[in-house]
Order: C-alpha cells, then sequence, then structure tokens
C-alpha cells in the first residue's frame, strides 16, 4: 500500500502542480481517500473474479521482469555509466544484460499471452 500511495502522491503533485505545504495541509484527507478506494477496488475485484488461478496466472508473468528484466537493466545501467575503458570484460557483461532484458521480456509475453488465451478459451 505504500508504495501505490507514493505513486499515487506523486502523480497527483505532479498533475495538480501543489506546492509541499499544501501536500502536508491536506495529507490526512487523501491518504483516508485512497486507503478507501484501494479498499473497494480489492472488494470489487475479489467479488467479481471467481478464480484467483486466474489472476496468479495473468501476473506470472511479472516474476520473469522481477528476475530477468530490472536485473538485466541495473547491470546494463551499471556498466553504460562506467567511465573507464570498455574491456572485453565490460562487453561481455553488456552483451550478457542486453541478454537478460531479452529473454525477460519475452518470458513475459509469452506467458502473459498464453494466460489471456486461456482465459478466452475457457
Amino acid at each position: 500500500m505504500c508504495c501505490f500511495r507514493a505513486v499515487i502522491e506523486g502523480l497527483w503533485l505532479r498533475f495538480q502542480g501543489e506546492q509541499v505545504e499544501v501536500c502536508v495541509r491536506r495529507e490526512r484527507r487523501r491518504r483516508i481517500l485512497q486507503t478507501l478506494v484501494w479498499f473497494i477496488i480489492t472488494l470489487v475485484l475479489a467479488l467479481f473474479i471467481p478464480d484467483i488461478g486466474r489472476v496468479i496466472s495473468l501476473i506470472g508473468g511479472l516474476a520473469a521482469c522481477f528476475i530477468f528484466v530490472f536485473p538485466g537493466l541495473c547491470l546494463m545501467q551499471a556498466k553504460l555509466s562506467e567511465t573507464d575503458v570498455r574491456s572485453a570484460s565490460w562487453r561481455g557483461l553488456v552483451i550478457f544484460s542486453v541478454a537478460m532484458v531479452t529473454l525477460g521480456a519475452f518470458i513475459f509475453g509469452l506467458t502473459t499471452t498464453n494466460s489471456i488465451y486461456q482465459d478466452v478459451v475457457n
């Protein structure tokens, strides 16, 4: 809930162009509203989704992002930000990071597409 709240707060403040002082004064009201909205959305989803297995299979593709894509992107950023001489090991790690991101994107697309297909067919 904390990550959700931080993202929504950041988007709201950017969209409204509010100052930090205004943000602090209305914080309690916004937190209550965000919690209520999150609770209602969760309740509605729980009422209308009969099988949690479908949701888990749809979200399962995100595991590929956490396992391959994000670490690959971090490795790529770390290597590309180096200003030293670019040796063979540097090139190898950059190629490895590109391969990790590509593999993770492929697995994510494959599992998500398969999950959606299974839901449509059934």
